[in-house]
Order: C-alpha cells, then structure tokens, then sequence
C-alpha cells in the first residue's frame, strides 16, 4: 500500500518533465530532497495500482504490468 512511493519510482523514469517547458523536473525522493529523475521521458503512459494481500514471491513490495508500443520503422 505504498501508492507514494510507487508514484516516486514512476517519476524516476516517466512523466518527469515540465509540461510548459519540456525541462526534466526534480522528482520527491521520501524525506530527501527532489532530485533530477534518472531518465529524463515526456511519456505519460497509462498505469494503474491494484492492492492484493499477498505477492507471489515472499518480500516483493510491488508487481508491475507494463503495455509498451514501439514507433513504426520509417520506409
């Protein structure tokens, strides 16, 4: 249940840019200072969060689904 510090490791790698200036903005890290993301990325891609009880693997914080679309080779 650590929806904040799913939405931290996001920014680490995804809509981590100002959408007025298209600059890499500072990303909340817990109780440290914002730093710059690690990968700078416009995308906003679509997510979601689901609470289950229990993980298949003892330990795990969280599972992660991923739908990704790479861009048609140009001809």
């Amino acid at each position: 249940m650590d929806f904040a510090g799913w939405n931290r490791a996001y920014r680490q790698f995804f809509a981590n840019t100002s959408l007025a200036t298209g600059k890499p903005v500072n990303v909340p890290l817990g109780s440290a200072a914002p730093a710059p993301p690690m990968v700078a990325n416009p995308a906003r891609p679509s997510r979601f969060a689901l609470e289950i009880e229990n993980l298949p693997v003892a330990g795990w914080l969280v599972e992660v689904e991923v739908d990704a679309a790479y861009p048609a080779k140009k001809k």
